[in-house]
Order: structure tokens, then sequence, then C-alpha cells
């Protein structure tokens, strides 16, 4: 798993791309583990906070599923 610490203002970087995940983690580090989907977990000790899609760039909290219809 791959670390990267919280900038002050909510973004952590991942390969050369910026990602917003929370003013209320700055400072603090993040964990970062590839899945099968070619997604991005990214977690907070034991907390998943949700994932980063590097095809569209952007982060997809954890709290928010996605409706199926």
């Amino acid at each position: 798993m791959a670390t990267r610490s919280v900038r002050a203002n909510g973004q952590i970087s991942w390969q050369a791309q910026e990602f917003f995940i929370s003013n209320s983690l700055a400072g603090w580090s993040v964990g970062l583990k590839l899945t099968a989907q070619e997604l991005i977990e990214v977690w907070f000790d034991r907390l998943l906070l949700g994932w980063i899609d590097p095809s569209t760039a952007s982060f997809l909290r954890a709290d928010i599923v996605p409706s199926t219809p």
C-alpha cells in the first residue's frame, strides 16, 4: 500500500494528478491500494474513504453509493 500526505488544501497527488480528498485530513497520511477494477482505494487507518478513478481523474466517496436502476 502506498501512502500520501494530505496537503492543507485537502488534496493528494497520484501519478501526476491532483485529487481532492478532504480538508479535514490535512496533515495526515492516507493509504492507497490498487484494486482489480483499476480503481485506487483510499484508506484512513481502517476506514475506507473512497476510490480514485484514474480514467476520469475523480475521487468517489465511499459514503455515496451509486444507485442501480
